[in-house]
């Protein structure tokens, strides 16, 4: 089934877009929602399926662990901001994203979790470049530090692979997007065409 923004979330971005005009309002209301559709993948997804977040994880993980070897003493997998803004890796990470420039929305401002541990709250988020939180979440799914959010292990899932850029409809792979809203998925206009009626309740409020 396809995954639904709680509306928790919904009131959450509507208090903090409130005082937002325009383009700022849209982004931000697009981060929070992105972020409970990645928490809600990570729920949904269990601990002994494989994970893939793009066409580009094998590139990213990589390039991570090439170009930032420290990434592998990041205890459990959690980052600090600072780590991660401060002069001398601002410059690694510009030639980083420069790289995977071809990434979907590779420069879009994306929450980021400190501890994969922990949920998307407050405390526990900063603002990334959505390519350096591709990375870093393609390295959390593979050395298993996002476990600890993501289903018990099923039979047969091992076999598996679970998509976030899966099709609302049948949960293909889905290289589309609704143009308006930016955030739905979906792999052929027939699925589309599908969902449309119930999209267009939530994609209207967007």
């Amino acid at each position: 089934g396809r995954l639904q923004v709680p509306e928790h979330i919904e009131r959450q971005a509507d208090r903090v877009c409130c005082n937002i005009d325009g383009l700022e309002a849209s982004w931000a209301k697009r981060a929070f929602q992105f972020a409970e559709a990645h928490a809600a993948f990570l729920r949904a997804t269990p601990r002994n399926a494989r994970i893939a977040l793009t066409s580009s994880d094998d590139e990213l993980y990589a390039e991570l662990k090439a170009r930032f070897p420290e990434s592998c003493t990041w205890a459990k997998g959690a980052v600090t901001e600072d780590a991660l803004k401060n002069a001398a890796a601002k410059q690694k990470w510009h030639a980083f994203c420069t790289r995977f420039e071809s990434v979907e929305d590779y420069n879009m401002g994306t929450l980021l979790r400190v501890d994969p541990e922990l949920d998307y709250t407050p405390e526990n988020t900063f603002i990334a470049p959505r390519v350096q939180f591709l990375a870093i979440e393609v390295l959390r799914n593979r050395e298993g530090f996002n476990d600890a959010l993501r289903a018990p292990p099923k039979e047969g899932a091992d076999a598996l692979v679970f998509q976030l850029q899966a099709c609302a409809v049948c949960r293909a792979y889905a290289p589309f997007r609704c143009n308006a809203c930016k955030l739905t998925r979906y792999c052929s206009r027939e699925c589309q065409r599908t969902d449309w009626p119930e999209h267009k309740k939530v994609c209207k409020s967007l």
